[in-house]
């Protein structure tokens, strides 16, 4: 092939996106790196993928993010730690341990069925609801529980790398009003053909004629 007449037909664009292809491989990494707008790259990249200079490679995975409320509780802790906080070995009862741990009513009645399917609380129900600690739930008080662990991780995750304790954390964690999202990642590649290899040694940044002129038309000189 011919590289100075593929040099000299290929479109501004491409001659702006190809030079970053020496280091940057992903889309988002080219876009910032040429200073196109993200639909100009996509079609210089089209254009080459279509002179055979290079290999376009898309991959789409689920990733986990934070929802709003994903977001608060790991700022603020979770409701069942200020919940477990609130308890003592003594039966207290529900208004007394609301305004202790200052949560609203709807997180209260969500930290007694989360807790006692943890053990971490024994109920009884007098004229009102009591409720104390176990030692299972002192334990859960002073240790962070894998809920916990799981929200201070670095986000957005893969879905398909959880595994084992981070996997039983999201399971409970899903289950929980706007704590997690899960979203469809597309990410672009991009390779360097033996071909693109190749023309990146050539000179792309020569003046190039793309479109005639009257004047040009008029004088014969689109001719050379």
């Amino acid at each position: 092939m011919d590289l100075q007449k593929l040099s000299l037909k290929l479109h501004p664009l491409e001659r702006k996106v190809l030079p970053v292809l020496k280091k940057e491989t992903e889309f988002n990494a080219i876009t910032k790196k040429s200073g196109l707008q993200e639909i100009e790259v996509m079609r210089a990249l089209q254009w080459l993928e279509n002179k055979e200079i290079i290999g376009i490679h898309t991959e789409k995975k689920k990733i986990v993010l934070l929802d709003k409320n994903g977001m608060k509780y790991r700022k603020e802790g979770l409701p069942e730690k200020a919940f477990l906080t609130a308890l003592s070995d003594e039966f207290k009862g529900l208004n007394v341990i609301t305004k202790k741990s200052k949560l609203s009513r709807e997180e209260v009645n969500a930290c007694i069925g989360l807790l006692k399917r943890k053990v971490a609380i024994d109920v009884k129900k007098e004229d009102i609801l009591n409720v104390k600690i176990t030692e299972q739930g002192k334990k859960l008080r002073t240790e962070p529980s894998f809920e916990e662990q799981f929200l201070a991780k670095e986000f957005p995750i893969d879905l398909l790398s959880l595994q084992d304790l981070d996997k039983l954390a999201f399971d409970e964690l899903k289950k929980r009003k706007d704590f997690l999202k899960i979203e469809e990642q597309k990410t672009v590649t991009v390779t360097l053909t033996e071909i693109g290899q190749k023309l990146l040694t050539t000179n792309l940044t020569r003046d190039v004629i793309n479109r005639l002129t009257p004047a040009m038309l008029k004088t014969g000189s689109w001719r050379n």
